[in-house]
């Protein structure tokens, strides 16, 4: 958020005046398109600042040397304090203000070692529009020969394994992991295991892309990110105002969500790896696959404790370490997400489901997939293939 300088952060280096008397003031009428700042400007005694047009930002010290600048939005007239370096810049396109001051001022300055320039806000990785986008259930074997464009294209699975190959090189893409390609790239999939596979595939055209960071990799979705994509879901089965606009939003921040994951985790230079860290990975893998394979029972964490015997604190703490999810959370999510494999296969009925998945009741498994996905068991058994 912005500091302004009507707020209290403002008042160690000046204060909102605007009643100063003008009459034995000079003054200057400044206009201004440069957001470089390299020169800062002091004054022994008070100088006083009234924008005329536009909207400025107050870059302010007491001690520059040192480099703690500070940045104000300009806001109302202000009076700065005798001896603190300040300089004016705009945060629109142009400026104009007065700076009075008191005519035998002693001014000194001091030149910034680097050149700071001020940037707004702005989209610098854009999604400019999508081309066509597409939700499916494939069964176990399904190959899709391939294909080249010159557009991006996001494979997100939902359920199952895809294996795609990208320029001749394989990527095995898992549940909740997905796969960017790029303009030109040569790409193939198929269905891996016994299973069926689901997948959204959106086309799009965007601008402003990190290539180095986006493509040739496999991306665990988070949960927040899952969300997001569950909200693009949502809006392309919306026919109100701004829904389609709302899908390009979601989907720009399911990229840029992405990069960001991969920016942090690329900072991030690891210098000792725990002794147990293969360990704990392949005793994880193990309870997953326990989890899955249980899905059809009330499972719970004490049958796992029970189980792997272990402890709840142990099994909390592998699972929020590797996974950022809770041991519970993790169950309920496993098993709605077989719950939308069997909704989309289309082979039983809601009740059997419910059954199949270890609720106790549809009422029940109704509840828990409306608080999680915003949509009801029977809408999304509609509504799904509708994409």
């Amino acid at each position: 958020m912005f500091n302004k300088t009507t707020s209290a952060n403002f008042l160690r280096y000046g204060r909102v005046n605007e009643s100063f008397n003008k009459n034995f003031l000079s003054f200057e009428c400044l206009v201004t398109d440069n957001k470089q700042i390299h020169l800062l400007k002091s004054y022994d005694r008070e100088v006083f600042i009234s924008m005329r047009r536009g909207m400025a930002m107050l870059v302010i010290s007491e001690n520059p040397q040192q480099g703690n600048l500070q940045f104000f939005a300009i806001h109302r007239d202000i009076e700065i304090y005798p001896n603190m370096y300040f300089a004016v810049v705009p945060m629109t396109n142009v400026i104009s203000y007065d700076a009075f001051y008191y005519p035998y001022s002693t001014t000194t300055s001091y030149q910034l070692p680097e050149i700071i320039n001020y940037e707004n806000i702005t989209l610098k990785t854009k999604v400019e529009n999508i081309v066509a986008y597409y939700y499916v259930v494939k069964s176990p074997n399904y190959v899709f020969p391939g294909e080249t464009h010159y557009l991006y294209e996001l494979t997100y699975v939902d359920n199952g394994t895809l294996e795609a190959t990208v320029n001749n090189k394989k990527y095995i893409i898992n549940s909740n992991q997905c796969l960017f390609y790029g303009p030109g790239q040569t790409h193939s999939q198929k269905v891996i295991g016994d299973d069926s596979c689901s997948y959204l595939t959106v086309i799009f055209d965007t601008s402003g892309i990190d290539n180095d960071r986006l493509l040739n990799k496999v991306f665990s979705v988070t949960k927040e990110i899952k969300t997001i994509i569950d909200e693009f879901v949502r809006n392309s089965n919306d026919s109100g105002p701004y829904a389609k606009d709302l899908q390009i939003l979601t989907l720009n921040s399911v990229i840029l969500k992405i990069l960001q994951l991969n920016a942090l985790e690329s900072s991030h230079k690891e210098i000792n790896i725990p002794v147990n860290q293969n360990f704990q990975n392949n005793f994880l893998e193990e309870i997953v696959t326990y989890i899955h394979n249980n899905l059809s029972r009330p499972l719970n964490v004490g049958d796992i404790c029970q189980e792997f015997s272990i402890s709840r604190t142990y099994l909390q703490r592998i699972f929020n370490e590797n996974l950022h999810i809770t041991p519970k959370r993790y169950i309920i999510e496993a098993k709605l997400a077989k719950s939308k494999i069997l909704i989309k296969n289309g082979n039983h009925s809601l009740s059997e489901i419910a059954d199949k998945l270890g609720y106790s009741s549809i009422h029940y498994f109704s509840r828990i997939f409306t608080s999680s996905f915003g949509i009801t068991p029977s809408e999304y058994s509609k509504k799904i293939y509708e994409l």
